[in-house]
């Protein structure tokens, strides 16, 4: 019986992820200083990404988040996993704020960063 108890509370303890809190600006400039560094630093890592969003799949695979510099072509491209989420997405606009918590599963200088949604507020 014990076994049972701690399985369960391990269990509880592996779901509750603990996001830091970061802007698209911030994983912008990272990126551009040194992909390298970024990639150690954010890769495998879970957070919640404040910023606009920008483009939406029409087919609702992913969307990407925005900086506020126009002529930043970082790609922060975030890739729906369920109906909730794109639900969220579809009542909204390009250019609304947007909070979107995932893990970053890839970072590259050429193609950006790579999340795999948890949520979206």
């Amino acid at each position: 019986m014990e076994s049972d108890t701690q399985d369960e509370a391990k269990a509880t303890k592996e779901k509750k992820i603990e996001y830091e809190d970061i802007t698209a600006d911030q994983l912008s400039e990272d990126l551009e200083a040194n992909a390298a560094a970024a990639k150690d630093k954010y890769a495998g890592n879970c957070y919640a990404i404040s910023g606009k969003l920008g483009n939406i799949d029409s087919d609702g695979a992913y969307i990407d988040l925005d900086t506020s510099d126009e002529w930043d072509f970082t790609s922060i491209q975030c890739f729906i996993k369920n109906d909730d989420q794109l639900d969220k997405i579809k009542n909204m606009s390009k250019g609304d704020s947007i909070t979107v918590k995932g893990k970053v599963t890839d970072v590259g200088e050429l193609m950006g960063y790579s999340i795999d949604i948890d949520s979206i507020e």
